[in-house]
């Protein structure tokens, strides 16, 4: 929300936040959608991988798309766990559920790099970068 408010030179006071929120539930909805479609499709890439790159691309391939996706889901988890209307509560909520998406990602990379030594960084960071754009881009093309 804040990089829409950044871009679009808006006052974060005169945003509508009931319509913010409606946006917020929608994204929701749609990483709901998306669920099955995305694991199925890294779990296609990782294989194709595998049997092009071998074991260390596939894997890491794997890895890439899953941090990505698993903070998206407790993302998507904790805004759907959010109860009432109240404008401030929502954005809150946005603010906190934003912070556990961003921590847990940073916490999977750092949690690959730890226990994956053989970890290839450029497919790992490729998948995760794709699986970004998979999703914003369903957002899009779901309106």
């Amino acid at each position: 929300m804040l990089t829409l408010v950044k871009q679009h030179q808006l006052d974060i006071a005169t945003v509508p936040l009931a319509s913010v929120a409606q946006q917020y539930f929608d994204f929701v909805s749609a990483m709901q959608a998306l669920d099955v479609e995305l694991a199925a499709e890294y779990l296609v890439i990782a294989a194709t991988l595998y049997a092009v790159k071998g074991r260390t691309a596939a894997l890491s391939a794997a890895i890439g798309g899953a941090i990505a996706f698993i903070p998206a889901i407790l993302y998507a988890a904790r805004m759907v766990a959010v109860v009432g209307s109240d404008p401030k509560r929502l954005l809150r909520a946005q603010y906190g559920a934003e912070a556990y998406k961003t921590a847990g990602t940073l916490g999977l990379f750092a949690l690959t790099f730890v226990l994956y030594r053989d970890v290839s960084a450029p497919w790992l960071f490729l998948t995760y970068v794709a699986a970004l754009l998979v999703y914003w881009a369903a957002l899009l093309i779901d309106r």
